[in-house]
């Protein structure tokens, strides 16, 4: 069975407040993409804040697990050209996002997709804005299809955090985890 992370953006690899970034990686520090496009092909500049140890230390995770990294983000394949170029990291898959999609609280928009793409794989979901029926096809993945998942909705003012590591890596080399958790 292949083990896949699907990893948003915005909240968890950048979370939103200055005063928790610097507890948990204290190498942040704010980058500019002047030439952000959104998928629609509007222009998107951005500045973000950003962790090249962070990036190391998921990368680092997901190797010792063998799980594939794949992009489940508004930014779609600007991720690549962006955060993958910043950390160092090889292309990545990315998710199709629709846009179309009625995301609100019940659900983040990139379920769909990710259910698309996974098969049986064991995977991980890391976004700050699971929902509640994102958190429910999550559940119903885990217990009825008995089929090993995990959702991790990282707070969106601290971001992706060691704690959010280990958990993964745990998940991964037990797989005995709740299908999803909120730290």
């Amino acid at each position: 069975m292949s083990r896949t992370i699907y990893l948003d953006i915005d909240g968890v690899l950048s979370p939103e407040t200055q005063t928790s970034r610097q507890k948990y990686w204290p190498d942040y520090r704010k980058v500019d993409w002047p030439d952000v496009m959104r998928p629609d092909g509007v222009p998107a500049p951005q500045r973000q804040w950003v962790s090249r140890k962070m990036g190391d230390e998921l990368w680092a995770v997901a190797e010792a697990c063998e799980a594939e990294i794949v992009w489940s983000t508004t930014w779609g394949h600007q991720a690549n050209v962006c955060y993958g170029e910043f950390f160092g990291w090889p292309e990545l898959r990315v998710t199709d996002y629709d846009w179309n999609n009625d995301h609100d609280s019940q659900n983040s928009g990139k379920i769909p997709s990710i259910a698309e793409d996974c098969g049986t794989n064991s995977i991980v979901v890391l976004d700050d804005n699971l929902g509640l029926l994102d958190r429910d096809w999550l559940e119903d993945r885990h217990h009825d299809k008995f089929l090993p998942t995990l959702g991790l909705a990282p707070s969106w003012y601290i971001g992706l955090t060691p704690k959010h590591l280990e958990m993964i890596e745990i998940f991964f080399l037990t797989q005995t985890r709740k299908p999803w958790a909120l730290y």
